[in-house]
């Protein structure tokens, strides 16, 4: 039986293999290659990889998640967000200099973008450069005058900077916006914050340092949470 197929016949055997490698290999890219680029992930498909992989600790895949969604996506809003968040999983990482980088990019990109400078704030106070944290909080509560949680890290970022009574003042503006908006919490938590900055005077200057890291992770952790709840209709 003749083992080639009858589209073949009448040709010279090295004709009928070249024919029959040449269909072969078209044959091959039809069913490998082309459903490939049909299944190609979304960006919703990338944020949601992309945080499942954070949520579950695989920050490393998660970073290379985020930076596919990065240089695929093409809405602003999802872009900005894929870089945000980029800056955040290299926090868990402990790169500092990439999440600082990204960050920078942020504000480079939109210097009006609230985000990016709490983004790049989270991330200078976390390494301890408090002086450019400051500066990037400010900034922060420049662009939105009325957002309390950035007064409560310029507040700790002063502190750490040696200021406790320019901290203290932070702190007492940011009670009064949470106890207008009914955000009784944070309210209570900054009335208790300048109670315990007016008794850590007392004491050396780096008594209050696990005082200090573990309430910046809170403000890092509860911004974080509230900027990255995206629902599907805005991705």
């Amino acid at each position: 039986m003749d083992p080639f197929p009858s589209f073949l016949t009448g040709l010279n055997p090295l004709e009928r293999m070249q024919r029959f490698v040449s269909k072969f290999f078209f044959v091959a890219l039809v069913i490998f290659v082309l459903p490939a680029s049909g299944f190609a992930e979304t960006g919703k498909e990338l944020f949601q990889k992309a945080l499942q992989l954070d949520q579950d600790g695989f920050y490393e895949e998660a970073a290379q998640t985020w930076k596919k969604l990065l240089d695929s996506a093409s809405g602003k809003r999802l872009k900005s967000t894929a870089r945000l968040k980029l800056s955040s999983t290299y926090l868990e990482l402990m790169e500092f200099d990439n999440a600082i980088e990204s960050a920078r990019a942020g504000v480079t990109e939109d210097p009006a973008d609230f985000d990016a400078y709490f983004h790049l704030a989270n991330a200078y106070s976390l390494t301890r450069q408090y002086p450019e944290a400051i500066a990037a909080f400010r900034k922060a509560i420049e662009l939105r005058p009325g957002e309390g949680l950035g007064m409560v890290g310029l507040a700790l970022c002063l502190f750490a900077n040696k200021d406790a009574d320019q901290a203290i003042a932070e702190l007492r503006t940011a009670k009064e916006l949470f106890k207008e908006k009914k955000n009784i919490p944070w309210h209570r938590d900054t009335r208790i914050m300048i109670n315990q900055i007016q008794s850590f005077q007392k004491y050396p200057a780096d008594f209050a340092d696990l005082w200090l890291e573990n309430n910046l992770k809170v403000v890092r952790k509860t911004y974080e949470k509230a900027l990255f709840f995206i629902d599907d209709a805005n991705l």
